[in-house]
């Protein structure tokens, strides 16, 4: 059996039965009730306020909040492994050119991560560095002062960068100057600093990016021979900073989501 079908204009639409945009420029608080997994992706935070409205923010909201940003292959082994048919080095973004590279990104978008500070007071976590590949057990804390590397006073917002030089000085406040690390891993340990401020965060506190050594990754070696240790580092280094650079980058785009920028 045959049947035609023909196409005729709709007469009149049911209202929706989701929030309208005019229905959120009325009450911006329906964009509290988002999806708890849809605040913890920075682009889709980015992407609702700008969808929505320019201007209308929503997310986590304008009280403080600190978020992790991952990207990157985030461990270093600090004796170094047999490669290839030789000693991997251990290559580390130092503190100070991860932050130069921060603060550039940063610069940018209008955001001058230079020019405030913030010091929290609060618990925080001490970093794992055994050589065991489990990172889990009971989490161990220090109470005391955290300043972080960088912050905004114009918008409440600055960043951690868990570095060499910070698990090497945790370490050792918690284990004694004869403290050494076998495994850097940054971040677990920048996951486990994230949660402790998530948990006792206050408003004046802004809101806090939480960056991290993106760690070492493979690379080939030149025309299939042996890396030479120079060449080797700046292999890595280049890693380091494009993977650094995008957790700036998605950074900012929360800050953005925010309504912060």
């Amino acid at each position: 059996m045959k049947i035609r079908l023909t196409v005729a204009p709709l007469q009149a639409y049911r209202p929706p039965q989701y929030p309208t945009r005019q229905c959120v420029r009325s009450d911006p608080g329906l964009l509290e009730s988002v999806p708890a997994r849809w605040k913890r992706s920075p682009a889709l935070c980015a992407a609702l306020a700008l969808t929505v409205s320019a201007g209308i923010y929503g997310c986590t909201g304008r009280t403080g909040a600190a978020m992790l940003f991952d990207s990157g292959a985030s461990e270093v082994i600090g004796e170094g492994v047999v490669w290839q048919g030789m000693v991997t080095p251990p290559a580390f973004l130092s503190e100070a050119e991860a932050c130069q590279v921060i603060r550039e990104e940063a610069i940018a978008r209008g955001v001058d991560l230079g020019q405030g500070e913030m010091l929290l007071i609060g618990d925080f976590p001490q970093p794992d560095v055994g050589s065991s590949t489990s990172y889990s057990g009971a989490r161990k804390t220090w109470h005391g002062p955290f300043r972080l590397d960088g912050y905004d006073e114009r918008i409440g917002a600055g960043f951690e960068y868990v570095s060499k030089e910070d698990i090497d000085q945790w370490t050792q406040q918690a284990m004694g100057e004869e403290a050494r690390v076998a495994k850097y891993r940054f971040h677990q340990t920048a996951n486990r600093l994230t949660a402790s401020m998530q948990e006792q965060m206050r408003s004046s506190w802004g809101h806090i990016g939480i960056f991290y050594d993106p760690g070492t990754t493979f690379v080939d070696s030149p025309n299939d021979g042996t890396w030479d240790e120079k060449a080797y580092q700046q292999a890595q280094r280049e890693y380091k900073i494009e993977q650094l650079r995008q957790q700036v980058r998605d950074f900012l785009d929360w800050l953005a989501a925010e309504g912060i920028i």
